[in-house]
C-alpha cells in the first residue's frame, strides 16, 4: 500500500487490458492436470431422528401459537457433500402460508455480498484483474479513484454547513474493497453520509435515495469517510466491486452470475430482486401469490408487511438504460439477491476447504482452491481488523440494531475475509455449549438472515427470519439455539 502524498492514481501506469470479454472463457469442468482433486469431505454422520424432531421443536417454540414470538423461519443445514442434514420451514403467520427451504424465496440482503466475491474471483482465477492492483481502480473506476476524504463539517452563522475535505493519500485495491478497509462507508449506518446525501442543494432527501433504491448514484456521490488502509469501516464496497467486474468483463452481472455460477451448479431459485431485472422472485402469469416471502417490520409488537419495497423486490422492472447498453449500473451484490434457503447453501458449499471451489453436485469447477482460500482467510492487518468488528447505525437505528462481533459469545478477535467474517476460535454460546468451529466463514443480512460455513464440522447452515429490525434478541435466541442444538447433534451423530 501506497504512502505517497499525492493522489497514487494520478501517478499510476494505466491498467492492462481489462476489456477482455468473458464468454469465450470458460472455467474447467474438473481439476487441471497440475492441480490435483481436492479430497472428499469428510462428511458428518447423519442426525438422529430424535434429534431433528427437537430442533423441529424448539423452532416452532418461536413461530407457532397465538402470538408468535416469530413470524416465520426457514433453517437448511447441509453437508459438504450437499447431503441434507437438516431441513425445516414453519408456517408464516405474516403470509398465512408454511415456508419451503427449496422453494420460497426472500431477500438476502448482505448474504449477497459474498456471492459478488465469488463472482470477482472468477476473475482473478482468469487473469483478468489481481486483488492487489491499485491500476484497475485508476482505469476502470476513476469516479472513485477521484473522491476525497470527509474529514469535517463547520456549520456556519447563517446555518448552512461547511463540507471540508483533503486529499486521498493511499491505495484502493479490490480486496480492500472487499474486506472493508477501502476508505468508504454505507450511509444506511455512517450519519455523516447520510448527511451528505440529504445537503439541500442536492435536492433529494437521504431516505429517498440511498444504497437501497439507487445505490449506483449513491456510491457515485458520497465522499470516503478515511484515509484507504488506515482502518476498516462496514461498508457499500461490494457495489463497487459490481460495478468493477460489469466494467471488466463488458457484461450485465446478473447474466454473468447466471451462466457461470448458478447456471453450472443448476441452482434455479437464486437470482437478484424484480427491480434489478430479476425474475426468480416474480408471480407467474394468471397467479395471485409466487414464490416470495414478504419481509416484515415488528411495529408494536406485531410484525407488519414492509412498506414500500415488497412489490419492487417481486415484480421485475426493465431497465433500458442499464449497462452495458446504457451507463447506469443496476446489478448490485452490496444487497440485491433473492433466493430459496437450499440454493444459498449449495452455492456456498463451494467455500468449504474440503470442496476448494468445486461442486460437489455437478462436479462443475466454480472457483480455484486459492480463490476459495482468499474468501474465507481474514484479510486485515492485526492493527486495523478490530476497527470494524463494532457494527452500529447511526441513520435508521430502529431497522438495524448494533452488533459486537468482538463480544465474548461471538467472535473474539476474529476477522473480515472478503466479504464475510472469519471465526477465530470455537464459538462458546451464551449458554455454554459449543456453536461454529475456528476458521468458519459466515455474515449476516439486515432482514435477520444468516449462513455459515464450517470446514472443520463439515457443515453449511442458512437461517432466515425474514424480519426487522436486524440483531432483534428473540431471533438471536432462536440462532442461538439452532447452533446449540446442531452442534450437540453433530457430537452424538
Amino acid at each position: 500500500m501506497s504512502s505517497k502524498s499525492d493522489t497514487p492514481s494520478s501517478k499510476n501506469p494505466p491498467g492492462g487490458n481489462f476489456t477482455l470479454d468473458t464468454r469465450s472463457l470458460q472455467l474447467p469442468t474438473g481439476s487441471k492436470p497440475d492441480q490435483p482433486t481436492p479430497p472428499a469431505p469428510a462428511a458428518p454422520k447423519p442426525l438422529s431422528e430424535p434429534a431433528k424432531a427437537d430442533l423441529r421443536t424448539f423452532i416452532e417454540s418461536y413461530t407457532s401459537g397465538p402470538t408468535p414470538k416469530l413470524p416465520g423461519a426457514l433453517v437448511h443445514i447441509i453437508d459438504t457433500s450437499s447431503n441434507e442434514l437438516f431441513s425445516y420451514g414453519t408456517h408464516n403467520s405474516s403470509i398465512g402460508r408454511a415456508l419451503s427451504p427449496t422453494e420460497t424465496v426472500a431477500v438476502t440482503f448482505s448474504v449477497s455480498k459474498v456471492i459478488g466475491a465469488i463472482a470477482f474471483l472468477q476473475l482473478v482465477d482468469r487473469g483478468l484483474v489481481q486483488l492487489d492492483d491499485p491500476r484497475v481502480i485508476a482505469d476502470k473506476l476513476p469516479e472513485l479513484a477521484r473522491k476525497k476524504v470527509h474529514v469535517g463539517t463547520k456549520e456556519n452563522e447563517d446555518g448552512t454547513k461547511e463540507w471540508m475535505f483533503e486529499d486521498r493519500k493511499t491505495d484502493i485495491t479490490p480486496r480492500m474493497l472487499m474486506s472493508h478497509s477501502w476508505g468508504g462507508g454505507h450511509s444506511l449506518f455512517h450519519s455523516a453520509l447520510a448527511d451528505w446525501m440529504g445537503r439541500p442543494e442536492r435536492g433529494v432527501s437521504h431516505m429517498e435515495c440511498n444504497e437501497t433504491n439507487d445505490w449506483y448514484s449513491t456510491i457515485l456521490d458520497v465522499p470516503l469517510l478515511y484515509q484507504p488502509g488506515t482502518k476498516a469501516l462496514y461498508s457499500h464496497g461490494p457495489n463497487w466491486i459490481s460495478v468493477l467486474h460489469e466494467r471488466i468483463t463488458g457484461r450485465r452481472l446478473d447474466e454473468y452470475m447466471q451462466e457461470e455460477m448458478f447456471g453450472k451448479m443448476e441452482l434455479k431459485k437464486i437470482g437478484f430482486e424484480g427491480q434489478y431485472m430479476g425474475e426468480v422472485a416474480a408471480r407467474k402469469e394468471g397467479e395471485k401469490e409466487g414464490p416470495y416471502w414478504p419481509n416484515t417490520f415488528l411495529r408494536d409488537g406485531k410484525f407488519v408487511p414492509f412498506s414500500g419495497t415488497n412489490e419492487t423486490w417481486m415484480e421485475k422492472i426493465e431497465r433500458p438504460d442499464a449497462f452495458p447498453v446504457g451507463k447506469h449500473h443496476w446489478i448490485p451484490t452490496d444487497s440485491g439477491i433473492v433466493a430459496a434457503v437450499a440454493d444459498v447453501a449449495r452455492l456456498l458449499s463451494i467455500l468449504a476447504l474440503p470442496n476448494a471451489g468445486l461442486d460437489p453436485v455437478t462436479g462443475n469447477r466454480i472457483l480455484s482452491a486459492e480463490a476459495v482460500k482468499q474468501i474465507t482467510s481474514p484479510q486485515l492487518p492485526e492493527g486495523i481488523k478490530n476497527t470494524g468488528r463494532h457494527i452500529i447505525s447511526e441513520t435508521v437505528p430502529d431497522a438495524l440494531y448494533p452488533v459486537d462481533l468482538e463480544a465474548e459469545h461471538n467472535d473474539p478477535g476474529g476477522c473480515f475475509g472478503l466479504c464475510g467474517n472469519v471465526q477465530k476460535k470455537d464459538r462458546i454460546l451464551k449458554s455454554g455449549k459449543k456453536g461454529r468451529s475456528k476458521g468458519t466463514f459466515s455474515w449476516y443480512g439486515a432482514a435477520n438472515t444468516e449462513y455459515w460455513v464450517d470446514s472443520e464440522k463439515g457443515i453449511i447452515a442458512v437461517l432466515n427470519g425474514n424480519c426487522r429490525p436486524w440483531n432483534l434478541d428473540v431471533w438471536l435466541g432462536l440462532r442461538d439455539g439452532v447452533e446449540e442444538r446442531i452442534y450437540a447433534a453433530l457430537e452424538k451423530a
